[in-house]
């Protein structure tokens, strides 16, 4: 648009209009396709030996100028709501299916869709679902039988500053204050769920000389390198820790294509669990 509010086409430099509106590029667009299509049949109809006075190949210059012509036909399309090749006005509906054949997803790499709509995607994260719920449920019954919860202690050997000067092996006790319940999910069956203090953690210890001991799993009971002694005291999991779920989005990144896993693994759960719910690896294929 010019200092005086009138609107100029960037394409045939006439006011009154803009790119979008042009019915000299419309036109063009029209004539172009008209004219691709001409080639192609040119090259349809040439006899081999006019091709071979031309050094020309046949099936390279129809494919060359029908993708020309589909180019036209498509911006043409876009701009009247007509297509070229049949001459008829198409719905939005078909219009939209027309752009989305050049789509590609980018969650499971097909064409035809987005992400937003994959059903591969919907049905990865219904498989995530179930094993989840399949794999809380085993959690829970370990941890009771194993007697580890609030107020269970952990006793590992550790390397490192002594209080009383120098470098070596001092006795590390930590003890379960509380369970990230809900770390527990298909993609995390041994989550690291007991959260643990140290001594200096009670005493407020904090910096270079604070002795801490991370997060540890159910399965830490299994490890030679630490003794644990059960409180026995597992308490009930928190309402709504067996259906409450974490959305699509928090389970499969929206920057990240489709998980090896879902995509190609056939380890024994993931094919179980697609049996029990009747989905299909891929839902898009033919």
């Amino acid at each position: 648009m010019s200092y005086n509010g009138t609107v100029r086409c960037s394409h045939c430099y006439q006011t009154g209009h803009n790119r979008r509106a042009c019915p000299q590029l419309t036109q063009e667009l029209k004539q172009s396709y008209e004219r691709q299509m001409r080639y192609v049949e040119r090259y349809r109809t040439m006899t081999d030996e006019e091709l071979k006075n031309r050094s020309e190949d046949r099936e390279w210059n129809i494919n060359y100028h029908t993708n020309k012509a589909d180019e036209a036909r498509k911006a043409y399309l876009k701009r009247t709501k007509i297509d070229l090749a049949t001459g008829k006005k198409v719905t939005n509906k078909a219009a939209k299916a027309e752009r989305m054949k050049k789509v590609t997803c980018g969650y499971c790499g097909r064409t035809g869709h987005t992400r937003r709509v994959c059903q591969n995607a919907k049905n990865d994260y219904k498989v995530f679902v179930e094993r989840t719920k399949r794999v809380r449920a085993e959690w829970l019954e370990k941890a009771v039988a194993s007697g580890i919860g609030i107020g269970s202690l952990a006793i590992t050997e550790k390397r490192g500053y002594l209080p009383e000067g120098g470098y070596g092996t001092y006795t590390l006790t930590g003890l379960v204050s509380s369970i990230e319940w809900f770390s527990v999910d298909a993609h995390n069956p041994d989550a690291s769920v007991f959260v643990m203090k140290t001594s200096d953690d009670m005493k407020g210890v904090t910096g270079y000389h604070r002795r801490g001991m991370a997060a540890l799993p159910l399965s830490v009971a299994e490890h030679s390198s630490y003794k644990i002694l059960p409180s026995g005291i597992v308490p009930s999991p928190p309402d709504g820790w067996m259906d409450d779920m974490p959305t699509i989005k928090e389970v499969f990144d929206t920057k990240q294509e489709r998980p090896w896993v879902y995509k190609w693994a056939d380890d024994d759960w993931h094919q179980a669990i697609r049996d029990d719910l009747g989905l299909p690896k891929d839902a898009y294929a033919s």
